[in-house]
């Protein structure tokens, strides 16, 4: 009886968090900027990463209300300068979450339903940048299953922990997030 109790929670468990958190919806590799916003990167450095990575798919994923009091709407001239550095060089805008925590934690903003939160920090995007994004990536790439079909309702392609490409991070803009967190996940999901 235990087994197969244990058996049904780990089920629930996989089918709640598989497709949110390890399917990725776009397939063309990628390179990306993830946790972007006025608070944790200034344009100038942005545009760096961009001469560094010119001839990569880049998107940018962009965290509307990252630590929980940063937005997009106050920050103005920072969300002019991302417009003009768009028509300037060749990347795509994404959206990173809402604030990439939850109760103090950076990863779990999406372990429990949260459309809320999607769709604020949606709306808080199209205000700054003018349009809604296509593409979504849950904060450490952990989405439940119906956030994820509540984003793909809303016409995003979640892009999740398989083959997500090389995700840099302003913390480190030099190295990938796979070389600073290697694991066995990352060499079975990430090879290229």
């Amino acid at each position: 009886m235990e087994t197969i109790i244990i058996s049904v929670i780990v089920l629930s468990i996989t089918i709640y968090f598989l497709p949110g958190t390890l399917l990725s919806d776009y397939t063309k590799k990628l390179t990306t900027l993830d946790d972007i916003s006025p608070k944790t990167i200034t344009v100038e450095e942005i545009r760096s990463f961009l001469n560094d990575h010119k001839n990569e798919n880049v998107v940018i994923f962009i965290t509307p209300f990252y630590g929980g009091n940063t937005d997009l709407i106050s920050h103005k001239e920072w969300v002019k300068q991302i417009n003009d550095t768009q028509k300037e060089y060749n990347f795509t805008l994404g959206l990173h979450g809402y604030s990439h925590e939850f109760f103090g934690h950076d990863c779990p903003e999406f372990l429990f339903p949260n459309s809320f939160k999607i769709n604020k920090a949606r709306e808080e995007f199209k205000n700054a940048f003018g349009y809604y994004p296509k593409l979504f990536r849950a904060p450490c790439y952990v989405l439940n299953i119906f956030d994820y079909i509540y984003v793909s309702h809303l016409g995003m392609k979640n892009l999740g922990f398989y083959k997500h490409g090389t995700t840099y991070h302003p913390t480190n803009l030099e190295k990938d997030w796979d070389a600073l967190h290697p694991s066995i996940l990352n060499s079975i999901f990430n090879e290229n």
